[in-house]
């Protein structure tokens, strides 16, 4: 359109520990997947950043506030599974960036949307066996300051942060209590089921997509999640 784009920005953060071997293709296919289809969609064209972030016990920045335009989907894949799960240096990276992000924005006067924040893990916040006492600290106290900051930009209505606690075919499960504790709404954190045909990732990607179109039509997200997961 003319004038200047209202900025969406979409944060997808994905767990690649090295639990996450058997539904690296799935996750990758789904990311792979998504983007190609918002990149169908103009009204999407024209306001998502897309950030994309996977990590374990490092995260690594995957797209950077991309357009879709500038996306190829090919390069958001996982390409190797490893590491522990070191969520909550994850999420807090993440948290910072919107922030930096969506305050660019405002100094240059640019419209944006509050942020739509998407975790994929199949784990709880783990260091790894035999992790040193500082280490394991790190990643516990990492993870309950990142809660405490999600939380409170949910209470604010600066965020929309939805979680998917998957639990994979051969028993691999996500701590969907811990998980829990990262949202105010418990309806947002969803336990994700990795089976046959009905395929509760894949589903989560959908979700991710029509969250995505809810925001422009002014819809609120738990209706969108109710109509996806609970019909």
């Amino acid at each position: 359109g003319n004038g200047p784009r209202s900025h969406l920005p979409i944060a997808i953060v994905i767990d690649k520990s090295t639990s996450t071997n058997d539904i690296k293709d799935l996750l990758n296919n789904c990311i792979v997947n998504l983007v190609a289809k918002m990149q169908k969609e103009t009204i999407f064209r024209n306001a998502v950043d897309l950030l994309v972030i996977h990590y374990s016990s490092e995260h690594e920045v995957i797209a950077d506030f991309e357009t879709l335009d500038d996306v190829n989907p090919r390069s958001l894949v996982i390409r190797k599974s490893h590491g522990f799960t070191h969520t909550g240096g994850a999420l807090l990276y993440v948290l910072q960036r919107l922030d930096e992000k969506k305050l660019e924005w405002k100094c240059n006067a640019e419209k944006y949307y509050q942020p739509l924040l998407f975790l994929l893990t199949d784990g709880y916040p783990d260091a790894g066996k035999g992790a040193p006492p500082n280490v394991k600290k790190v990643v516990d106290e990492s993870y309950a300051v990142a809660a405490n900051e999600i939380k409170n930009r949910e209470k604010e209505e600066k965020l929309v942060f939805i979680a998917a606690g998957i639990e994979q075919q051969n028993g691999e499960c996500a701590d969907m209590a811990k998980l829990s504790e990262l949202s105010i709404y418990p309806e947002r954190i969803i336990h994700v089921k990795e089976v046959g045909h009905l395929n509760g990732i894949e589903k989560f990607f959908h979700l991710i997509y029509e969250s995505t179109n809810a925001t422009f039509s002014n819809t609120p997200v738990d209706d969108v999640i109710n109509q996806i997961w609970f019909d």
